[in-house]
């Protein structure tokens, strides 16, 4: 039998990596002509900071997951999970395609919001 925490683990690693298929190197090409301000010192980091924050957040699932297995509230949980991360991949794809930082800060605060609604409901 395949435990919970290898289910909600490929589920957070296949959406993660999921988000490059839907990137050109156009898309690319427009981000990194944009200005950065110069403290923008850990872009490098980026990739190494996001696995975390996803291995935090598969991790704190698995926990929510193991508590009440299968009750309507647990599935409610892990549907806000699951849409969080949705938001969070869509970020990059979405906002290089519509080629607009506002879009952007759009989805970055529908992320907050949804992080704000996981937190009160747990």
């Amino acid at each position: 039998m395949i435990e919970s925490w290898m289910r909600i683990g490929s589920v957070t690693f296949l959406m993660a990596f999921s988000s490059s298929l839907f990137i050109s190197s156009r898309d690319g090409q427009w981000f990194r002509r944009l200005q950065r301000p110069h403290w923008l010192t850990f872009e490098r980091l980026i990739l190494i900071i996001w696995t975390i924050i996803f291995i935090c957040g598969a991790w704190s699932a698995y926990m929510i997951w193991e508590q009440e297995a299968g009750t309507q509230k647990t599935w409610l949980l892990m549907t806000l999970y699951l849409l969080l991360e949705i938001v969070t991949i869509a970020y990059t794809p979405v906002m290089f395609w519509m080629q607009s930082l506002k879009v952007g800060t759009i989805i970055g605060g529908t992320g907050f919001v949804l992080s704000l609604i996981l937190i009160l409901t747990v």
